[in-house]
């Protein structure tokens, strides 16, 4: 156990002291930051709920300081995402010099000016929730963390997996307040996939955000070994895999393929007996869903995996982004952050407000190449050094944080154009493990 943290930076660290239990206040607290995220498809007062765990992060950090209990502690990378922000409210604020204002699509939930403030809002929260993880893992151990996470995780895929089957047997299911991403209004129409199965989708607004949120945190359910927690996380990594399989999300799929190869590599998947159990549980548990919900899981997905081999992403739903990115190209600087989904709602004559579905593609047409370029930095610095491959496989959570950074890699791809919050957990979390194993040498 590493007695203290002690950070060699003058800027950035935490000058104190050993780790602390957590109290019962704080766990509720983190707890709610992680849970509320999932609630994709309710709002409460017209606010939508995951936008409560940005102020939840802020509210840790405020508990911090007034007890002062440790000093707030910020990853040195960061400074690249710190960058980001303000080179998005120089463009913005080059654009209200030279009047360049967009006309917010008919169907657009806030006026300009509040649409714009928002995008702001969720880049200052998101890195605010990167600082919160990160500083109560120097505080009370990144092992407290991922347990809380584990949880969490056991929550999330148990609601979801009752939310599919409540309306087979005519359960009470939760109603849905928040429009959907297709400007569905959920409390008068009946949710429908044009798809080989009825999907999984929880409390989240698509699918696919559900598979990304279970993917993110499912590599943790490996990373703590005891025979407390051995039998318990293996039911919860059995439940996992069975509310991605029934997600049907083709790209969960590969973000999964791409955290199980960065574990491979790390050398935590290890032949052994228990390890043997474990990948056994997983397959009986998988094929177990795929048998009782009588789903055609390899002639759904097939067909699929061929097309997109032999036609690329004309033969996906994405088709639409990737013929706007083939047709039109952002000014130097971008549109601006929020301006460019306005530009693109209105090529593609969407009422609604649209997505690029992609980090990389919203970050090139918000913030132009300087924009790209710092997004790609953030994301490929866990992955660059070689000192941090090599702890990794020494050290269990640090190999499942890769892992769940890689498998977002995949999202940030071909689902999210914004940063996630859980994404920002992990990222606290894995500089928080870094932290630790390099002060116990």
């Amino acid at each position: 156990m590493v007695k203290k943290l002690i950070t060699n930076n003058p800027h950035f660290g935490v000058y104190q002291q050993s780790k602390k239990r957590m109290s019962a206040q704080i766990q509720f607290l983190f707890f709610g930051l992680v849970y509320f995220d999932t609630l994709a498809a309710y709002n409460i007062l017209m606010v939508p709920v995951p936008w409560l765990s940005y102020f939840i992060s802020t509210l840790l950090l405020i508990v911090f300081v007034m007890r002062k209990s440790l000093t707030i502690a910020v990853p040195n990378y960061m400074f690249i995402l710190i960058l980001y922000v303000f080179f998005a409210l120089f463009v913005l604020g080059k654009n209200t010099v030279t009047n360049q204002a967009f006309e917010m699509p008919s169907q657009a939930t806030l006026p300009y000016i509040p649409f714009l403030l928002v995008r702001l809002f969720l880049l200052v929260g998101y890195i605010f929730t990167v600082v919160a993880v990160y500083s109560m893992s120097l505080l009370y151990g990144t092992r407290t963390i991922v347990k809380i996470l584990i949880v969490a995780l056991a929550v999330i895929a148990f609601s979801s997996l009752y939310i599919y089957i409540s309306p087979l047997f005519g359960l009470w299911e939760p109603s849905r307040n928040r429009i959907g991403t297709g400007g569905q209004d959920f409390t008068t129409t009946q949710i429908t996939f044009s798809y080989g199965f009825y999907r999984a989708l929880g409390t989240f607004r698509e699918p696919g955000h559900l598979a990304a949120w279970i993917v993110g945190i499912f590599f943790f359910t490996s990373s703590i070994s005891s025979s407390k927690h051995n039998t318990r996380n293996l039911l919860v990594a059995v439940l996992a895999i069975i509310v991605i399989i029934l997600s049907g999300s083709l790209l969960g799929f590969i973000a999964l393929a791409t955290g199980i190869l960065v574990m491979l590599i790390t050398g935590r998947f290890k032949f052994s007996f228990r390890s043997f159990l474990y990948l056994l549980a997983l397959v009986a548990g998988g094929m177990a869903v795929i048998y009782v919900f009588n789903i055609d899981f390899v002639g759904t997905l097939s067909p699929r995996i061929e097309a997109l081999l032999s036609y690329g992403p004309s033969a996906t739903n994405r088709f639409h982004v990737w013929k706007y990115f083939l047709e039109v190209q952002p000014p130097l600087l971008g549109f601006g952050l929020g301006n460019s989904n306005i530009k693109l709602s209105s090529y593609l004559g969407n009422s609604l407000m649209s997505s690029h579905l992609s980090i990389f593609l919203g970050s090139w047409y918000s913030l132009g190449y300087i924009g790209v370029l710092l997004v790609t930095l953030y994301l490929a610095f866990p992955f660059i050094s070689v000192k941090t491959w090599k702890m990794a496989r020494r050290d269990a959570i640090l190999a499942a944080c890769m892992a769940s950074l890689a498998s977002w890699l995949v999202f940030y791809s071909g689902n999210n154009e914004e940063f996630a919050l859980i994404h920002a957990v992990i990222v606290g979390v894995f500089f928080g493990r870094l932290r630790e194993l390099r002060q116990a040498k």
